[in-house]
C-alpha cells in the first residue's frame, strides 16, 4: 500500500504506506530527498541503515534522514511516512516540532523509539486520519497532511526526548543549545 500527495505549485510529496519501493532509499544517490518516519507494528526484524544491520524492535518507531540508505525485511508489517523538504521542511519550521538536531540530524543514530500501548493506538488513529484526508482532493488537503505530519513529529519527539539519558536534566534549554550543535555540525560536514 502507498498513498501519494504531491503538490503541484510546490512538488511537495507526502507519502503514507509499507511499499516495498517506499520503504528502501538509497539516500541521495538516489536523487530524491525524503525523510522518512517508519513504524514497526509486526514484529521484530532486521533493518539495514548505511550498510549496518539493526534489529527494528516490534513496537517502535524509527526516524530516518534523507541521506540514509536503508532496507527492511518485512516492509508490510511496517507503517511510513515520508516527506520531501517542499512539503514540510523541519529545519524552517523547527520552532513548530522542535526536532531538528535531536530526531533528525542527532547523536544518536538510528534512534529506535520505544512506544507503549497507548501510543501504539494514537498513531494508528493518527494513520487513518492520513488515509482519509489522502482520499479528499479539496484546497485544505495539504494542511491536514501537514498538521497531521507535524502530529506524528511532535509525538515522536516527545517520546524520544523521555527515553534519553539524562531526560531528568536535559531542559529545553539545554536541549536546544544541544539540537543546534548538531544541526551546526551536520551542516558544515556535509560542505566539506
Amino acid at each position: 500500500m502507498k498513498l501519494t500527495f504531491i503538490n503541484d505549485k510546490t512538488q511537495g510529496t507526502f507519502l503514507l504506506g509499507n511499499d516495498q519501493h517506499m520503504l528502501s532509499h538509497e539516500g541521495i544517490l538516489e536523487g530524491r530527498t525524503i525523510n522518512s518516519i517508519v513504524f514497526n507494528f509486526g514484529r521484530d526484524q532486521e533493518t539495514i541503515i548505511d550498510g549496518v544491520t539493526y534489529t527494528f524492535p516490534q513496537n517502535t518507531v524509527l526516524p530516518l534522514m534523507a541521506n540514509q540508505h536503508f532496507c527492511f525485511t518485512d516492509p508490510s508489517q511496517l507503517m511510513g511516512w515520508q516527506f520531501n523538504r517542499e512539503f514540510y521542511c523541519i529545519v524552517d519550521h523547527d520552532a513548530e516540532v522542535g526536532c531538528v538536531g535531536f530526531l533528525f540530524y542527532g547523536i544518536v543514530n538510528p534512534m529506535f523509539v520505544k512506544l507503549s500501548a497507548e501510543d501504539v493506538i494514537t498513531i494508528k488513529l493518527t494513520e487513518q486520519f492520513c488515509r482519509n484526508d489522502m482520499k479528499v482532493k479539496d484546497r485544505m488537503q495539504y494542511e491536514m497532511l501537514c498538521t497531521l505530519l507535524k502530529r506524528i513529529i511532535i509525538g515522536v519527539t516527545r517520546l524520544a526526548k523521555d527515553q534519553s539519558p539524562n531526560s531528568d536534566v536535559l531542559t529545553d534549554d539545554k536541549l536546544d543549545i544541544v539540537r543546534r550543535f548538531n544541526l551546526l555540525l551536520e551542516c558544515n560536514f556535509n560542505r566539506t
